[in-house]
């Protein structure tokens, strides 16, 4: 399993507001300056809609995400962000988990199915959510931008490649200071994620079967054939974690043994409508 984590396992609103990324938790903080986010949003003004564009060619695309990264990290650097501040970061944030998304982390726990979080945002702020909320589970492993801070606890920088929207595959796997390794007894994925470049997140790795499920939360008419396209699945307007769960539970009880990725989506799929009927 390797699950995105802003906007896959995190909501994209709650409560009738966006919710924040990672880098928003930190950018939106009362421990930061005014200044500091002025800059910042002037960042996401300039880059955000390039990000979501599906007509910017990927090359394009790619090198406007390293430079919205890059700068984003240099910009917290320079306003000296504190180690002891993330906790306090994290709790008053109004970042959230997506509707079904505890349950459905539960479960893949109980079952023993290891669980890739591969995420552009922070790897600490990952980690501080995931433990306030009671569900950093030992399945689960964390591969993100992960955050150096010196000896006084003031961050200095970001250890390893820099991740992006863009880079996340198996090659930014292995080059990671936490040096995931794949799974190679387990020989079929389930992808998720709310951008069109995580249905990469599992190039490069040894699979036979790959199944990808999109969250499309915003902007629907305008990107859904696209989506359509890309993944197997779609899930629309911020919807929740039951159509993967229903899939999982599918493949868990033995119904998926032998069984062709388009019949597992579809017995998930019905299983789902008959449920909503």
């Amino acid at each position: 399993m390797v699950i995105d984590f802003d906007r896959t396992l995190t909501s994209f609103r709650h409560n009738g507001t966006y919710t924040s990324s990672c880098h928003g938790v930190v950018e939106k903080s009362r421990f930061t300056t005014p200044e500091y986010r002025q800059q910042t949003d002037a960042l996401f003004q300039q880059y955000y809609p390039m990000e979501v564009a599906s007509d910017l060619p990927r090359d394009e695309k790619f090198v406007r995400m390293v430079e919205w990264w890059t700068r984003a990290h240099e910009l917290m650097v320079a306003n000296r962000i504190q180690r002891a501040h993330i906790p306090l970061m994290v709790a008053e944030s109004n970042m959230a988990l997506r509707r079904g998304a505890r349950e459905f982390l539960h479960e893949l726990a109980a079952a023993n199915v290891p669980v890739l979080i591969f995420s552009a945002g922070i790897a600490d702020v990952i980690i501080e959510f995931l433990q306030q909320q009671n569900i950093l589970m030992p399945n689960m492993h964390v591969v993100s931008n992960r955050m150096k801070f010196d000896e006084n606890g003031i961050l200095i920088g970001f250890q390893g490649e820099l991740i992006h929207t863009l880079n996340k595959n198996a090659t930014t796997l292995r080059n990671s200071p936490e040096r995931w390794a794949h799974d190679t007894v387990r020989s079929n994925v389930l992808v998720m994620g709310d951008n069109l470049g995580d249905v990469h997140m599992s190039d490069g790795l040894e699979i036979q079967e790959r199944l990808a499920i999109g969250f499309l939360n915003d902007k629907v008419a305008e990107n859904l054939a696209v989506y359509r396209t890309t993944f197997d699945a779609v899930i629309l307007n911020d919807g929740s974690m039951e159509l993967p769960r229903q899939l999982v539970q599918h493949v868990i009880s033995g119904g998926a043994e032998g069984c062709k990725r388009s019949e597992v989506l579809g017995a998930a799929q019905a299983v789902v409508a008959a449920k909503s009927a």
